[in-house]
């Protein structure tokens, strides 16, 4: 079981990873398998980003 935990300062690194998957899913030669994987990492930093969110807004509270 692995320890995972989220910082503000990761922030930075998963809008990076988001971004980079999302210009991969536009490449013409990207084959299906690829595109499944891109899509499906782009969805795990969207939950990671919505996390990081959300601990902001607690910490501000």
């Amino acid at each position: 079981m692995a320890i995972f935990l989220l910082r503000k300062v990761h922030r930075a690194v998963w809008a990076e990873r988001r971004k980079q998957n999302a210009e991969l899913l536009a490449h013409p030669m990207l084959d299906r398998e690829s595109c499944a994987l891109a899509t499906s990492r782009i969805e795990e930093c969207e939950r990671i980003l919505a996390d990081l969110q959300q601990n902001r807004k607690s910490d501000d509270a």
